[in-house]
Protein backbone atom coordinates (compact mmCIF):
# COMPACT_ATOMS: atom_id res chain seq x y z
CA UNK A 1 0.00 0.00 0.00
CA UNK A 2 1.06 3.59 -0.48
CA UNK A 3 1.80 6.04 2.25
CA UNK A 4 0.19 9.34 3.14
CA UNK A 5 3.08 11.19 1.46
CA UNK A 6 2.11 9.68 -1.93
CA UNK A 7 -1.54 10.56 -1.33
CA UNK A 8 -0.63 14.14 -0.42
CA UNK A 9 1.77 14.59 -3.36
CA UNK A 10 -0.58 13.14 -5.94
CA UNK A 11 -3.64 14.82 -4.41
CA UNK A 12 -2.09 18.29 -4.24
CA UNK A 13 -0.60 18.02 -7.73
CA UNK A 14 -3.98 16.92 -9.12
CA UNK A 15 -5.78 19.72 -7.25
CA UNK A 16 -3.38 22.24 -8.79
CA UNK A 17 -3.94 20.75 -12.26
CA UNK A 18 -7.72 20.94 -11.89
CA UNK A 19 -7.58 24.53 -10.64
CA UNK A 20 -5.21 25.64 -13.42
CA UNK A 21 -7.51 24.12 -16.02
CA UNK A 22 -10.77 25.47 -14.60
CA UNK A 23 -12.04 22.04 -13.58
CA UNK A 24 -13.88 21.12 -10.39
CA UNK A 25 -12.41 18.98 -7.66
CA UNK A 26 -15.20 16.54 -6.86
CA UNK A 27 -15.62 13.94 -4.14
CA UNK A 28 -15.44 11.17 -6.77
CA UNK A 29 -12.17 12.49 -8.22
CA UNK A 30 -10.68 12.68 -4.72
CA UNK A 31 -11.72 9.08 -3.98
CA UNK A 32 -10.05 7.92 -7.21
CA UNK A 33 -6.84 9.87 -6.55
CA UNK A 34 -6.67 8.45 -3.03
CA UNK A 35 -7.12 4.91 -4.38
CA UNK A 36 -4.45 5.44 -7.07
CA UNK A 37 -2.07 6.71 -4.38
CA UNK A 38 -2.33 3.41 -2.53
CA UNK A 39 -0.78 1.44 -5.39
CA UNK A 40 2.98 1.01 -5.36
CA UNK A 41 3.02 -1.01 -8.59
CA UNK A 42 0.98 -1.25 -11.78
CA UNK A 43 -2.78 -1.56 -11.59
CA UNK A 44 -5.61 -1.98 -14.04
CA UNK A 45 -8.93 -0.19 -13.90
CA UNK A 46 -10.80 -3.30 -12.73
CA UNK A 47 -8.47 -3.57 -9.70
CA UNK A 48 -8.84 0.14 -9.02
CA UNK A 49 -12.65 -0.06 -9.19
CA UNK A 50 -12.63 -3.09 -6.88
CA UNK A 51 -10.41 -1.37 -4.32
CA UNK A 52 -12.81 1.60 -4.28
CA UNK A 53 -15.84 -0.69 -3.97
CA UNK A 54 -14.11 -2.61 -1.13
CA UNK A 55 -14.05 0.67 0.81
CA UNK A 56 -17.80 0.97 0.44
CA UNK A 57 -17.73 3.71 -2.19
CA UNK A 58 -19.28 3.57 -5.63
CA UNK A 59 -17.77 5.41 -8.57
CA UNK A 60 -19.26 5.03 -12.05
CA UNK A 61 -17.04 3.55 -14.75
CA UNK A 62 -17.38 6.76 -16.77
CA UNK A 63 -16.09 8.86 -13.86
CA UNK A 64 -13.26 6.38 -13.31
CA UNK A 65 -12.19 6.49 -16.97
CA UNK A 66 -12.53 10.27 -17.18
CA UNK A 67 -10.52 10.86 -14.01
CA UNK A 68 -7.75 8.47 -15.09
CA UNK A 69 -7.64 10.35 -18.42
CA UNK A 70 -7.23 13.61 -16.51
CA UNK A 71 -4.47 12.10 -14.36
CA UNK A 72 -2.68 11.01 -17.54
CA UNK A 73 -3.07 14.48 -19.10
CA UNK A 74 -1.71 15.99 -15.88
CA UNK A 75 1.30 13.64 -16.21
CA UNK A 76 0.54 12.16 -12.79
CA UNK A 77 -0.27 8.65 -14.05
CA UNK A 78 1.35 6.69 -16.87
CA UNK A 79 -0.47 4.16 -19.02
CA UNK A 80 1.26 1.08 -20.44
CA UNK A 81 -0.02 -1.67 -22.68
CA UNK A 82 1.78 -4.98 -22.31
CA UNK A 83 1.51 -8.22 -24.29
CA UNK A 84 -1.75 -9.16 -22.56
CA UNK A 85 -3.40 -6.27 -24.43
CA UNK A 86 -4.76 -4.67 -21.26
CA UNK A 87 -3.80 -1.22 -20.10
CA UNK A 88 -1.89 -0.97 -16.86
CA UNK A 89 -1.35 2.26 -14.97
CA UNK A 90 0.97 3.57 -12.31
CA UNK A 91 1.37 6.82 -10.46
CA UNK A 92 4.49 8.82 -11.24
CA UNK A 93 5.04 8.97 -7.45
CA UNK A 94 6.06 5.31 -7.68
CA UNK A 95 8.54 5.79 -10.53
CA UNK A 96 12.19 6.57 -9.87
CA UNK A 97 13.03 9.53 -12.12
CA UNK A 98 9.98 8.71 -14.26
CA UNK A 99 11.81 5.93 -16.11
CA UNK A 100 11.03 2.27 -15.80
CA UNK A 101 12.19 -1.20 -16.78
CA UNK A 102 9.53 -3.92 -16.76
CA UNK A 103 10.10 -7.66 -16.51
CA UNK A 104 6.98 -9.36 -17.87
CA UNK A 105 6.25 -13.06 -17.50
CA UNK A 106 4.84 -14.61 -20.69
CA UNK A 107 3.22 -17.38 -18.64
CA UNK A 108 1.36 -15.64 -15.79
CA UNK A 109 1.52 -12.02 -17.00
CA UNK A 110 3.14 -10.72 -13.81
CA UNK A 111 4.83 -7.34 -14.30
CA UNK A 112 7.82 -6.53 -12.11
CA UNK A 113 9.45 -3.11 -12.07
CA UNK A 114 13.21 -2.92 -11.69
CA UNK A 115 14.37 0.21 -9.90
CA UNK A 116 17.70 2.05 -10.22
CA UNK A 117 18.69 -0.10 -13.14
CA UNK A 118 21.90 0.66 -15.02
CA UNK A 119 20.21 0.01 -18.39
CA UNK A 120 17.64 2.73 -17.75
CA UNK A 121 20.36 5.09 -16.50
CA UNK A 122 22.42 4.43 -19.64
CA UNK A 123 19.42 5.01 -21.91
CA UNK A 124 18.64 8.20 -20.00
CA UNK A 125 22.10 9.54 -20.85
CA UNK A 126 21.77 8.80 -24.58
CA UNK A 127 21.15 11.49 -27.17
CA UNK A 128 18.45 10.82 -29.75
CA UNK A 129 19.28 13.45 -32.33
CA UNK A 130 16.57 16.08 -32.43
CA UNK A 131 14.12 13.85 -30.56
CA UNK A 132 13.50 14.92 -26.95
CA UNK A 133 12.44 11.96 -24.81
CA UNK A 134 10.17 12.65 -21.84
CA UNK A 135 10.68 9.31 -20.12
CA UNK A 136 11.90 5.81 -20.91
CA UNK A 137 9.91 2.62 -20.55
CA UNK A 138 11.54 -0.67 -21.49
CA UNK A 139 9.87 -4.09 -21.33
CA UNK A 140 11.67 -7.43 -21.17
CA UNK A 141 9.54 -10.54 -21.76
CA UNK A 142 10.38 -13.97 -20.39
CA UNK A 143 9.41 -16.43 -17.66
CA UNK A 144 9.36 -15.50 -13.99
CA UNK A 145 11.04 -17.77 -11.41
CA UNK A 146 7.72 -19.02 -10.04
CA UNK A 147 6.44 -20.12 -13.46
CA UNK A 148 9.83 -21.65 -14.34
CA UNK A 149 9.67 -23.77 -11.16
CA UNK A 150 6.14 -24.87 -12.02
CA UNK A 151 7.21 -25.80 -15.55
CA UNK A 152 10.22 -27.82 -14.28
CA UNK A 153 8.02 -29.55 -11.72
CA UNK A 154 5.39 -30.42 -14.34
CA UNK A 155 8.10 -31.70 -16.68
CA UNK A 156 9.60 -33.93 -13.94
CA UNK A 157 6.15 -35.27 -13.06
CA UNK A 158 5.51 -36.13 -16.69
CA UNK A 159 8.90 -37.85 -17.01
CA UNK A 160 8.28 -39.84 -13.82
CA UNK A 161 4.86 -40.85 -15.09
CA UNK A 162 6.33 -42.06 -18.40
CA UNK A 163 9.03 -44.03 -16.54
CA UNK A 164 6.30 -45.94 -14.70
CA UNK A 165 5.10 -47.42 -17.99
CA UNK A 166 8.51 -48.75 -19.07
Amino acid sequence: MGDSKNTTNLGSAFSAYLKNNGLRETFERRVIVDAVSEYTTHFDLDSLAKSIEDKGKHISRATLYNTISLLIKADLVRRQQFADGQYHYNSINTLPSGNQLHLICNVCGKVTDLRNNSVIKELGNMKFGTFSPEYISLSVYGTCARCARRQRSASRAKTNQLNLFK
